[in-house]
C-alpha cells in the first residue's frame, strides 16, 4: 500500500509535538501554504499514494479535500484523519479514536472492515469561475457568530465537544437577551432548493451537513440518515429555548415547523445575500453561493 500523509504543523495537537518517525516508503509533507500543499497533493497523485493521510483538523481535512480533488482529477484514494485540530468533528462521526496516530491509521487501513463513506459537501459561488470548496458542515446567520465565539474559546483553551458546546450556549444566549452581539434579528436570504422558486425572508440560521453523527449527541437534523441535510430558522427565532432543545435532541414536535424551523434533505441549495458563511471552521465572506451533495469519499474508521 502506497501511503502519503500530509502533516499540519499549526493544527492545535500538533503544535507541541514532532510529526514523528515514519516509515521511508511513506511520501509526507508538511506544507505551509495552499501553493505548498497543491504541489505535495499532485505529488501524491504522481506517485498513485493508495492511502492519503491527513494529519490535522477538520479545517486542515477541508483545505487537503479542496485541492486534492483536482490534484487525483477525481479520484481520491482512501483517506483517514488523525484527528489532531482543534474539534476533529468529522473524526467524531466517524467514530475512530480521540488519540490516534498515522501507524495505527496505516495498520487499520489494511482491514476493508475499517472503512466508512460520508458525501463531501462542494460550495461553489455563483456566477464565478472559482474552484469549489469541499468540506462537511457548512453554516450561515447565527453560525457564523457562534463560530467566531467558538474561535475565542480555543484561544482559552476550550476545544473538541467542550468549544462546541461553549459557542451554541453563547449564542443563545446572546439571541436570546439581545445587546450588541445578539443574532435574533438574522439576515435576509433568499434560498432554493434542488431548483425550485427562490424564497426570501428573515433567516436566523442556516446549517447544513453530511455528517451522521455530532459532539455531544446533538440531532440537529433529526434522525441520523446519510446524504446532505438542511435545518433553516426563520428570524426572530420564535420558542428558541423549547425549539432547540428539541432540535438538539433530534426530536420532531408538530409545532416546530409553523414556528419557522424547518428541516430539509435536498441535493442542491441557492443562497442569495450572504454576509458570510462557515465551511469547516473557517468563515468565508458571503454573496451568491450553491451549496450541493458532493461525491462520497471512504475513509479509514478504526
Amino acid at each position: 500500500m502506497r501511503v502519503g500523509v500530509i502533516h499540519n504543523p499549526r493544527s492545535h495537537r500538533n503544535r507541541a509535538r514532532s510529526p514523528g518517525a515514519v516509515s521511508p516508503d511513506v511520501i509526507h509533507a508538511a506544507p505551509e501554504t495552499p501553493e505548498a500543499l497543491a504541489t505535495a497533493l499532485e505529488a501524491m497523485a504522481e506517485a498513485r499514494v493508495d492511502l492519503l493521510i491527513v494529519d490535522g483538523g477538520d479545517g486542515t481535512l477541508r483545505d487537503v479535500l479542496t485541492r486534492a480533488w483536482p490534484a487525483f482529477e477525481g479520484r481520491l484514494p482512501l483517506l483517514a484523519v488523525v484527528p489532531h485540530g482543534k474539534t476533529n468533528v468529522l473524526a467524531r462521526d466517524l467514530g475512530g479514536p480521540a488519540r490516534w496516530s498515522v501507524e495505527a491509521a496505516i495498520a487499520a487501513a489494511r482491514s476493508p472492515a475499517n472503512r466508512a463513506s460520508r458525501p463531501m459537501i462542494e460550495v461553489t459561488r455563483e456566477g464565478e469561475a472559482t474552484p469549489a470548496l469541499r468540506g462537511f458542515v457548512f453554516g450561515t446567520g447565527a453560525y457564523v457568530g457562534a463560530t467566531r465565539m467558538a474561535t475565542g474559546a480555543h484561544r482559552i483553551g476550550v476545544i473538541d465537544s467542550l468549544a462546541v458546546g461553549a459557542a451554541l450556549i453563547g449564542a443563545v444566549f446572546s439571541t436570546a437577551f439581545g445587546g450588541a452581539q445578539g443574532f435574533g434579528a438574522g439576515e435576509r436570504l433568499a434560498q432554493a432548493l434542488d431548483g425550485s422558486a427562490s424564497e426570501a425572508r428573515q433567516r436566523f440560521l442556516i446549517l447544513a451537513s453530511t455528517l451522521e453523527r455530532f459532539p455531544l449527541k446533538f440531532r440537529p437534523f433529526g434522525r441520523p440518515r446519510p446524504g446532505l441535510k438542511l435545518l433553516d430558522v426563520d428570524a426572530p427565532p420564535r420558542r428558541l429555548i423549547p425549539a432547540l432543545v428539541a432540535i438538539l435532541a433530534g426530536r420532531e414536535p408538530t409545532w416546530l415547523e409553523s414556528a419557522g424551523y424547518r428541516r430539509h434533505s435536498p441535493q442542491t441549495v441557492s443562497l442569495h445575500g450572504l454576509e458570510a458563511f462557515v465551511l469547516d471552521g473557517e468563515v468565508y465572506p458571503g454573496g451568491h453561493v450553491a451549496v450541493r451533495q458532493g461525491p462520497t469519499v471512504t475513509f479509514v474508521a478504526a
